[in-house]
């Protein structure tokens, strides 16, 4: 718990290089950081003002780039937002949580970078390409426990024209990556969609590190 906070001036030394990776921790929590030495499983990186970190292997989900030649499109708001709309629950799309608020959670795979959404919904970026489009979908685990649960497809389209598609996806399947061109600049859509007409519950999809790679 954290009781209090001090703020103090400090100048940042300049000759600090931006931390190249993020460090995810199991339970959802991220820094930006540098590895710098691995000792008795835990690892030792360097953050962007220049301190040290300490991250026992034990509680470490994964490493990922943080920057790269690519255009991370968790850090950029959407320039369209469509949603199921209701007088009760909030199924807005969540930057790097799932639908519900919680840690990012595909059979086998928990990230803190990505959208989670409830089906139907699109999220759309303007102006982006050209270059490759890559990410992982699924059906986020906190639906494995509903009565019922409906399979999900995620197609990716830019300027209208799907170039990546996953097919039916189920609560119980791994990960699927998908991958599609973007020639030129255009509109990319993300759409997640139920994959029948049931009016099933558990319908919450994740984006996982969706991402451009300029060519």
């Amino acid at each position: 718990w954290v009781q209090g906070l001090r703020l103090l001036g400090e100048d940042v030394a300049s000759d600090h290089a931006e931390a190249s990776l993020w460090a995810e921790w199991r339970n959802g929590s991220v820094l930006a950081v540098t590895p710098q030495k691995l000792v008795d499983g835990q690892l030792f990186g360097q953050t962007s003002w220049g301190g040290m970190v300490k991250i026992p292997l034990s509680e470490l989900a994964a490493l990922d780039r943080r920057r790269g030649p690519f255009v991370d499109l968790t850090l950029m708001a959407p320039e369209q937002k469509d949603f199921p709309a209701s007088k009760v629950l909030d199924w807005s799309p969540k930057l790097s949580r799932s639908v519900e608020g919680r840690l990012l959670n595909l059979m086998r795979h928990t990230s803190s970078v990505g959208w989670g959404v409830k089906a139907p919904t699109v999220l759309a970026w303007k102006e982006q390409g050209p270059g490759v489009f890559s990410c992982w979908v699924g059906v986020d685990q906190e639906v494995r426990n509903h009565r019922e649960t409906s399979p999900l497809v995620f197609r990716v389209l830019f300027d209208g024209v799907v170039v990546a598609s996953s097919g039916p996806v189920s609560v119980r399947d791994s990960p699927k990556v998908l991958r599609g061109e973007l020639v030129g600049k255009g509109k990319l859509e993300l759409v997640c969609e139920s994959f029948s007409d049931s009016r099933a519950g558990g319908s919450h999809g994740d984006w996982i590190a969706p991402r451009v790679w300029r060519k």
